[in-house]
């Protein structure tokens, strides 16, 4: 049988959808329509009509309506009453947030703090984000950041991921630089991959803030962990950071992957992937610092990994420094007498790069060294290599 009780409000609402008065006056019409709601059901159904009609001039209804729930909260008692208290308090907010409601930014950030439900208030964290409420950045950057350190207990983690998916978002629509580091360390944090709150948080770092590099080199600088160091380095290399700024965390990066000696295989190898990825991100910038200089320099005496050797090498190469041709000089100097000496090797990669960097860099001092691997018991294809790169100095 039809609930007439509950058919009547919703025609009449329909009626009143279809034959729109003047604003102000439809806002009284609804504000006095949901007040004269005496059930949650009854306000749910008015509130639901007044949402889809996506209207700011009834902003101060939506907002009225969320103080009166808010300040109700206590008597809420019911398992099905609290899940309908908080389906209309949710519906609220996400409209308040949809309409840029700022106005009615404590109300929401109200149900963030006090709402036991945390699907609630990610909904409110987002609406803050979407009204732009920069006033709230900073307590929320702060709560992410507590969650980020501290892993709940196993019954709470999916509550926390669901909190922390939703300030990632939030600061990403504030845009405050001091959302950066606490959505870093979400994109690097305990979450688990079903909860996307990595992935999300990796993509607002690269559109939060147009330059980084502060940032980065300060969390580069200050933590300990060689993985965070690794992660802000590759955050700065898909930002939207200039060349010259992208240069200048590489420096920093490779003077931290420099400045540590483990016997731990994994810290070890971890280093070397710092050191490569900030030499590659110099790489690309086409080596303008002369302070980077000595750092890749000192890259090419470190016997862990070819690839890093080469990498400085190609670095070295980009520039139209004079320093950088030096080194390269010496550091072929020492490859010629090692060879001479009998300490040959049996990869050429290493050898055949510093020639062709040479070559590449067309500075005549480099000539005398050249000239020298023809009479250092090289091969006949490092021989040809060092008389190619003579070509181009001629």
């Amino acid at each position: 049988m039809l609930n007439l009780k509950r058919l009547i409000p919703i025609i009449i609402l329909s009626l009143l959808a279809a034959n729109p008065v003047f604003p102000q006056e439809a806002a009284a019409v609804w504000g006095r329509l949901y007040n004269r709601a005496r059930s949650l059901e009854q306000k749910y159904q008015v509130m639901l009509n007044i949402v889809e009609l996506k209207d700011r001039n009834l902003i101060p209804v939506i907002s009225n309506a969320l103080e009166e729930l808010i300040n109700e909260n206590k008597n809420i008692t019911g398992t099905n009453e609290r899940l309908l208290f908080n389906d209309l308090i949710k519906i609220m907010v996400i409209e308040l947030g949809n309409l840029k409601a700022l106005e009615s930014a404590p109300w929401v950030y109200t149900v963030f703090q006090e709402n036991p439900d945390p699907l609630v208030r990610g909904e409110a964290l987002v609406a803050l984000g979407k009204m732009g409420a920069k006033e709230y950045a900073e307590p929320i950057a702060r709560f992410l950041r507590n969650l980020n350190f501290n892993v709940a207990p196993s019954q709470q983690r999916r509550d926390n991921e669901i909190l922390a998916y939703s300030a990632v978002i939030a600061l990403e629509r504030l845009k405050d630089p001091l959302g950066f580091e606490p959505i870093f360390f979400a994109s690097t944090g305990w979450y688990s991959g079903t909860s996307q709150v990595k992935e999300r948080a990796r993509s607002a770092l690269v559109t939060l803030v147009e330059d980084p590099t502060e940032e980065l080199i300060n969390i580069i600088r200050n933590n300990s962990a060689f993985t965070v160091k690794l992660a802000a380095l590759e955050a700065g290399v898909v930002s939207r950071a200039p060349s010259e700024s992208k240069e200048i965390l590489g420096i920093a990066a490779l003077q931290e992957g420099l400045a540590y000696q483990t016997k731990d295989l994994r810290e070890l190898n971890t280093l070397s992937r710092l050191r490569t990825l900030a030499a590659s991100l110099i790489k690309s910038t086409s080596l303008t610092r002369p302070e980077a200089v000595p750092l890749l320099e000192q890259m090419l005496y470190i016997d862990y990994d070819v690839n890093e050797k080469i990498t400085a090498l190609e670095a070295l190469a980009t520039s139209r420094l004079e320093d950088p041709v030096l080194a390269l000089v010496k550091f072929l100097r020492y490859q010629n007498e090692r060879q001479a000496g009998g300490l040959t090797t049996q990869d050429n990669r290493v050898i055949i790069s510093t020639l062709r960097a040479l070559g590449s860099l067309g500075n005549k001092a480099a000539i005398e060294e050249l000239i020298m691997v023809r009479h250092s018991n090289w091969s006949g294809t490092v021989v040809r290599e060092a008389a190619a790169a003579l070509e181009k100095l001629q």
